[in-house]
């Protein structure tokens, strides 16, 4: 049993939200998004034309879930063959738009394109800073940022992430094994990030090399793992060799590099279970949908295909309505989030959107993965100042 882990506040406006002040926000800025993306997108001003609505329409939560259309992977490639090479979902002018993404394909289906301002990428930036805070990672740490650099959101977001975190970066993403071990020794970790599949290769070749973590690398606090899922057996054996605390992120380059992350108590909890990757809410609209009736609320467990509603605050590329499709399991949270808890293989989403549920809370609670408002007498832990948001800026809470 892992011992009691003090809550770290990454964002105290927003993580001591109740729920009714967060859904004011979310809702707040998601009609925000509607209107400027009717005026300025042509992709989704035709889709809801050709379904009869107009922003105007749209009063309610409701009216948006069962009225705007669902937008899925085969519309947007349809649309960029149309229209190349970004298609007609830009909302911004072209002049604004300072990075192009593509998807990571895993899908089979094909890779979309996502343009991205410098208002989106700061979006994301504070995004992955939330994760790096609750890993107690802080600025002036030592990390390693080890997944190579090519053409999706996620690496590209993240290095830029520790930089403007504060951290001292060595990117490694096009060293071998051994060399990175090497400048490991000379420049003690912190913290590094990599995939589950190369830390176990990590792992041999320290075996090989006779390094031993926990002696040769003392100060190492946290490793940020992602793309694949993995069990708590083996999460338990690399802790125990690395002598630090696995976090588990997820990253989609429709919704702005990394959108979810364990929090403090890592990737499994206290009782032993599955630990959960909280959303940021009041930045991305998540629902599960029911496959059958299309609307939100289905509550199933185990691994049923289910497609998810998602709405990423974006200037540049909004994925109004964005329907995909993952491998669904309830899962208590409440961070005030949805949350993630990743499956083995491909298939590893699991979202959920209950946190009032008082069976659940309890739940939750008796675990230690309580993200609810906190008692008066809990210490903020306030974010760098470079991650905080700066006033009169675009994105309010950030």
């Amino acid at each position: 049993m892992r011992k009691h882990v003090e809550q770290r506040i990454f964002n105290p406006i927003v993580e001591r939200m109740s729920r009714s002040e967060l859904e004011a926000l979310r809702w707040r800025r998601l009609r925000s998004t509607l209107e400027r993306t009717y005026a300025a997108s042509p992709f989704y001003r035709k889709r809801m034309q050709r379904a009869g609505v107009t922003p105007d329409d749209i009063r309610t939560p409701e009216d948006f879930r069962n009225r705007v259309p669902m937008v899925d992977k085969l519309d947007v490639l349809a649309d960029q063959r149309e229209h190349p090479p970004l298609g007609s979902a830009i909302a911004v002018p072209d002049a604004l738009l300072e990075y192009c993404f593509l998807t990571s394909g895993t899908s089979g289906k094909g890779q979309e394109v996502h343009a991205y301002t410098g208002a989106d990428v700061t979006e994301s930036l504070t995004s992955w800073a939330s994760s790096l805070h609750w890993a107690g990672v802080m600025p002036g740490d030592v990390a390693y940022h080890m997944v190579p650099i090519g053409v999706t959101a996620g690496p590209v977001t993240l290095l830029a992430s520790f930089q403007r975190y504060g951290l001292r970066t060595f990117a490694v993403g096009n060293m071998e094994g051994e060399a990175r071990l090497e400048m490991m020794r000379r420049f003690p970790p912190h913290f590094f990030s990599t995939g589950p599949v190369y830390l176990r290769r990590l792992t041999t070749i320290c075996r090989e090399m006779g390094i031993d973590p926990r002696r040769d690398f003392p100060a190492l606090k946290a490793i940020k793992l992602g793309s694949f899922g993995f069990d708590v057996p083996w999460a338990r054996e690399m802790e125990a060799f690395w002598g630090a605390k696995l976090i588990d992120t997820y990253a989609s380059t429709q919704c702005g590099g990394g959108i979810a992350s364990t929090c403090e108590h890592g990737t499994y909890l206290a009782d032993g279970q599955r630990g959960m990757m909280h959303f940021p809410e009041h930045k991305v609209w998540a629902e599960v949908l029911n496959p059958q009736t299309g609307r939100a609320g289905a509550r199933r467990r185990g691994g049923r295909s289910h497609p998810d509603r998602i709405w990423p605050r974006s200037d540049a590329d909004p994925a109004l309505s964005n329907g995909r499709q993952g491998c669904l399991q309830v899962a208590p949270s409440m961070r005030m989030r949805p949350a993630l808890r990743r499956h083995r293989g491909r298939d590893r989403l699991a979202l959920r959107h209950d946190a009032e549920d008082s069976r659940h809370e309890s739940v939750a609670r008796s675990s230690g993965c309580d993200r609810s408002r906190a008692s008066g007498d809990r210490r903020i832990q306030r974010p760098p100042r470079c991650c905080r948001q700066r006033p009169g800026s675009r994105q309010g809470v950030g």
